[in-house]
């Protein structure tokens, strides 16, 4: 019996997000300073354990980012809160951050340091984090500053405030962008892209599980072969094999599902589109519902002009009537495509044979 997890990041920024935010109503002077009584519980459960459960999650799911960035965030709140509670002891000479501010900036400078190598590998996340935790970086240092400075200083401490609340802000983004794309299917809110593109990736059977995702509400398998180079017949059996593997998983008793891939910049050598299609037909007719090919200009494996592979609209005929799998059986060259003048990736654009 497998076992599907579901995305935790989306609790994870939400918990990050909002506990931010309602620190920062303190910090901006937007809520009474006896507020924070309430944000400090609110900080040891939401914004510390949430977070570290969602890093055991992560680590499940194979993602050693996600683990040790929302590890690490969780227990940083968490640490807050045991020291906000420690200052509040009647039997304790702690007399909080007020007493140690060289030792309270370097705390910050160091989470900032921390933070920018979290940073630089957001560059192949998405842009949306990129923003996340440059914000974050940047609000850590400007709080280095503002302990220096002390009290009598409040300008600097509101500053990093609203680089803090901006924090906040872009963390919940990213958290709904998450959320509402995957129950769409769709890139519905931008941002979820990396900033800088990856190279080739090795088409493997880790790879697969990661491209594939399934909507329980409906029933929607969605597939990002985004940016593959299928370079030979062992490719092809490892998607084949990745498909069915994930729709078996979710639909034990044989049911079918509804279909949407995504080929955007994929790429194949000439020889194989013949035997891609004809796998992709017998996966169509066992399996699906119905179909969704959507695309972008895409380039060949041997460097020709802008074209994409065949048939990417949907291949369901009416009864009778014959495919675009059926017409295109054979040795089947690269079909041009026109380029598509909508941003959203899954953009649908007019196919028109050679």
């Amino acid at each position: 019996m497998s076992v599907t997890l579901g995305n935790p990041a989306p609790l994870g920024l939400l918990a990050f997000g909002m506990t931010t935010a309602l620190l920062m109503y303190v910090d901006l002077g937007w809520v009474e300073h006896a507020y924070l009584e309430e944000v400090f519980g609110y900080m040891a459960f939401y914004g510390g354990f949430a977070q570290l459960i969602v890093g055991v999650l992560e680590l499940f799911k194979g993602s050693s980012f996600g683990f040790a960035a929302f590890g690490s965030y969780g227990a940083f709140w968490m640490g807050q809160a045991i020291v906000f509670l420690e200052s509040r002891k009647l039997t304790t000479d702690f007399d909080g951050s007020a007493a140690y501010p060289g030792g309270k900036c370097a705390f910050f400078c160091t989470w900032g340091v921390f933070t920018f190598g979290f940073w630089i590998c957001t560059f192949r996340k998405n842009v949306c984090l990129v923003v996340v935790f440059g914000l974050l970086m940047l609000t850590f240092f400007l709080l280095a500053g503002a302990a220096v400075k002390g009290e009598g200083h409040e300008d600097v401490l509101k500053v990093a405030a609203s680089f803090g609340f901006a924090t906040a802000v872009a963390a919940v983004y990213t958290a709904f962008a998450e959320l509402i794309n995957e129950q769409y299917g769709r890139h519905l809110l931008p941002g979820i892209k990396p900033l800088v593109s990856s190279g080739p990736k090795t088409i493997d059977a880790k790879l697969m599980d990661k491209v594939i995702q399934y909507s329980e509400r409906s029933n929607t398998m969605s597939m990002s072969l985004a940016h593959l180079q299928i370079q030979s017949v062992d490719d092809i059996e490892v998607i084949r094999s990745g498909i069915e593997r994930r729709i078996k998983a979710v639909k034990p008793d044989g049911g079918k599902v509804h279909a949407i891939v995504n080929y955007k910049g994929t790429s194949i050598n000439d020889e194989l589109v013949s035997e891609y299609w004809k796998m992709t037909q017998d996966i169509q007719s066992r399996f699906y519902l119905s179909v969704k090919r959507f695309h972008v200009t895409s380039s060949f494996a041997d460097g020709g002009d802008d074209s994409a592979l065949p048939g990417m609209t949907s291949l369901l005929a009416p009864s009778g009537a014959p495919t675009q799998m059926q017409q295109l059986s054979g040795a089947v060259p690269a079909a041009k495509m026109q380029r598509s003048n909508v941003r959203d990736e899954f953009a649908p654009t007019a196919v028109s044979a050679q």
